[in-house]
């Protein structure tokens, strides 16, 4: 992908380089080039699985052929006010009747602006090439991402949103966005933090082991209300906010994930750094404009990671800034504005649930506490971990090891899964590592785990338990 990004931002840097000076005509040659390195490399790399960063990277290809194609179409209305040459347009061919065709002189860059276009001389027709037919998986003005399952073509002052998936969508046509009191650059910023999941990656309930009241409290939320939603009406019609707080590494991130994946709902993942901005506004309008698409886009989860990073309790020395942006996040949120029977979830995660404003915890009416796994749930989580490896552990090691890690979230108990099967590796020489079969390599034991027990130890503070004890007594839901 980096040989792919450089080849396509030297042309997009050469072209914003003629832009400025004035040189419209190379401009129009780089932009052109770099539009077709950066359609070549979107197509051949949105058919492959990417990691975060790289996705993040193949968005930005897209935003910058979308800009190189907005510079181009303006450039070229611009250059038709000056005398065509067949030599810089090669979509235009003059063809020459019996009469030659008279030569011309070649006129610089800068002087061809102020140029009138002439008319068409008796001695030449214009002819325009026909327009081939697009057979490519890639749309005309848009570019499909199969990663993200829908496309985004960018027209005029709308944005169209369409299902790309080869099965007919079960929830209805996606409405055209509307962008009228919205900013598009702000829209288009709230838009990549589009996330589509697919349960073949495991990112499903059933690969969550334990947290059975959050699970069902999101199937009631979200699952069972898209089955029926002509039950859960009036007092049935599910909440706006649920709130999971406890300490980290029990599964909260990952809840999420299953839920994206499992439902046919829009999933934003929003953090701080998406709301905020150091221009002075700007936050609040990327909060006006979050809940606008999400409304536009419905139904729709808003998904706000450590939510006690931006929406704290207020104070009298807070930033004036931050106080606005709290502000109109619990107006957009629930305020005059919003409707009773909108499709729209706001799941927030938290470790600091005592953090949080009391207006916020307000629209947030369901609080899930995800309490450290216990002894059925750590079971399981092993064994999910230990899912594809040789292991050779009898029923009495494995209650020891079961037994002895009471303090251990789901994090702890992943990377103790890991160190132990580091331990059969290390027992062997470099040079027989060298050498050795895949299949020839030594089984995890019990031993092995109790060794890496000694390295690998809980990461929650058992006196910071008592805390959220004592907090979802007086706020959560305790059932």
């Amino acid at each position: 992908m980096k040989q792919d990004q450089d080849d396509a931002w030297q042309h997009a840097d050469k072209g914003i380089k003629s832009d400025s000076a004035g040189h419209r005509v190379q401009a129009l040659a780089h932009y052109k080039k770099a539009i077709s390195v950066y359609t070549k490399a979107i197509h051949r790399w949105s058919s492959v699985e990417l990691n975060a960063r790289e996705t993040k990277l193949l968005d930005k290809w897209m935003g910058n052929q979308s800009m190189c194609h907005d510079r181009r179409k303006y450039l070229e209305t611009e250059t038709s006010k000056s005398i065509p040459s067949p030599h810089n347009d090669p979509e235009v061919q003059f063809i020459s009747k019996t009469v030659p065709t008279r030569k011309t002189t070649a006129i610089s860059d800068d002087l061809s602006k102020n140029v009138q276009k002439p008319k068409h001389s008796i001695n030449s027709t214009y002819i325009p090439k026909p327009k081939p037919k697009i057979t490519s998986s890639i749309p005309k003005n848009g570019i499909t991402n199969p990663r993200y399952n829908r496309t985004r073509t960018i027209s005029g002052s709308k944005t169209a949103v369409k299902s790309t998936s080869g099965t007919k969508p079960t929830s209805g046509t996606i409405p055209t966005l509307d962008y009228k009191g919205l900013d598009k650059k702000l829209a288009e910023k709230i838009l990549n933090e589009l996330v589509t999941l697919k349960k073949s990656n495991g990112d499903n309930f059933n690969s969550i082991a334990g947290n059975e009241t959050a699970k069902k409290a999101l199937q009631e939320t979200i699952i069972l209300p898209a089955l029926r939603p002509e039950i859960f009406t009036g007092l049935r019609a599910p909440p706006k906010g649920i709130l999971l707080f406890g300490p980290p590494g029990c599964g909260k991130t990952l809840l999420a994930r299953a839920l994206a994946a499992e439902s046919k709902c829009t999933f934003f993942n929003i953090s701080a750094s998406a709301l905020t901005s150091k221009w002075q506004g700007e936050g609040e309008k990327l909060v006006k404009t979050l809940f606008n698409l999400a409304r536009q886009l419905e139904p729709t989860i808003i998904f706000i990671d450590e939510i006690d990073s931006f929406l704290t309790e207020r104070k009298d020395n807070e930033n004036e800034g931050s106080r606005r942006l709290k502000t109109e996040f619990m107006l957009q949120f629930d305020g005059l504005s919003t409707k009773s029977d909108e499709k729209l979830l706001v799941l927030g995660a938290t470790n600091r649930p005592f953090d949080l404003d009391d207006a916020i915890l307000r629209r947030f009416p369901k609080r899930i506490y995800i309490k450290l796994p216990d002894l059925t749930a750590r079971s399981e989580l092993l064994k999910i971990s230990l899912k594809n490896q040789k292991t050779r552990i009898n029923e009495k090691e494995w209650n020891f090891i079961v037994l002895n890690t009471a303090n251990y979230s789901g994090s702890d108990l992943k990377q103790l899964a890991k160190e132990a099967a580091y331990e059969p590796i290390r027992s062997m020489s470099v040079t027989t590592l060298k050498t050795v079969g895949v299949d020839d390599v030594p089984p995890i034991t019990g031993a092995h785990f109790i060794s890496a027990m000694k390295r690998i130890r809980p990461s929650v503070d058992t006196k910071s338990l008592s805390v959220f004890v004592d907090w979802n007594s007086k706020f959560g839901d305790v059932s």
